[in-house]
């Protein structure tokens, strides 16, 4: 059985950021398959073999991760009978559900497995096939090769997740306990969804990036929603302090709501205020992002 292959979702834009500023987490293999900027599968997804590199990732003080799954086939402009043959075929089923009983604790891999197939579309493709026949082509795919297994809509044990990209399909096994591709949300979990527009992990992460922060330094916000940049600040940047304010009072009083929830310390003022007349100092602000 040849090595399983970890694909990381990560929110769009996040992954050639993130190869840049820290290369070291990758083996020589590792590939950036770049999604859609917006949709259900607007993310990024890196492959990588070494479990370092993984377990770099998952650091607290690391980019935001979304999921894990375990590469069973990438196909390069596939057909949907393309997509079918591809599955049934490949050679990465055994290391992926290597993988799978692997993360999911398992001691042996039942003979007979209840799965489902599920499918997300890249946004804005002009000839996409629909979702519902991306699974159903995943799902032959599955029973062609394991013909024991069944289908099963609820209470399955096995989810065979298809992301159909403009240049590729890759269907792959979630690992990540209680994550499921959903046609609601697609990738994203319950807290990147509903509520008050805010910017995504990625963004956040490569402004910050971008103004160089120092772990002494403050930062201020002055149009900050839902406060997703000091979050972002705090979290992986681990600057002194971080000041919000916002016009709204339900943006300041849900940033307040998601510094508690995401159980950030004290080192967060939530503020209303006007961006036209700043109740700051001259000088507090020392730097700003160029235009």
């Amino acid at each position: 059985m040849g090595m399983g292959v970890y694909i990381i979702i990560v929110p769009g834009g996040f992954g050639p950021v993130y190869l840049a500023s820290a290369p070291f987490c990758f083996d020589a293999s590792a590939e950036c398959l770049t999604g859609a900027d917006r949709g259900e599968a607007g993310v990024d997804l890196l492959k990588c073999k070494e479990t370092a590199a993984l377990e770099a990732f998952l650091q607290e003080d690391s980019c935001p991760v979304i999921a894990t799954m375990a590469l069973v086939v990438s196909v390069q402009h596939p057909s949907l009978e393309q997509l079918r043959e591809a599955v049934a075929l490949s050679d990465k089923w055994s290391a992926a559900l290597e993988l799978w009983r692997s993360w999911q604790n398992r001691e042996i891999l039942p003979r007979c497995v209840s799965f489902r197939a599920t499918a997300l579309c890249e946004d804005g493709l002009r000839a996409a096939p629909d979702a519902l026949d991306i699974a159903k082509a995943a799902a032959g795919g599955t029973l062609r090769r394991w013909q024991e297994w069944e289908v099963k809509l609820k209470g399955f044990e096995v989810e065979v997740a298809t992301i159909w990209l403009e240049e590729a399909a890759i269907c792959a096994l979630p690992l990540t306990p209680g994550w499921q591709a959903c046609a609601k949300r697609g990738f994203f979990p319950p807290e990147y969804v509903g509520g008050l527009l805010q910017l995504r992990s990625s963004v956040c992460y490569g402004l910050c990036l971008a103004a160089k922060l120092q772990p002494t330094e403050v930062v201020v916000d002055a149009m900050m929603g839902v406060g997703a940049i000091p979050a972002e600040s705090l979290r992986h940047f681990t600057c002194g302090h971080t000041i919000g304010g916002d016009i709204s009072r339900s943006a300041v009083r849900s940033a307040a709501r998601n510094h508690d929830r995401r159980r950030l310390d004290r080192r967060f003022d939530a503020l209303r205020w006007d961006v036209r007349s700043l109740p700051l100092r001259s000088g507090d602000a020392l730097r700003c992002l160029p235009p």
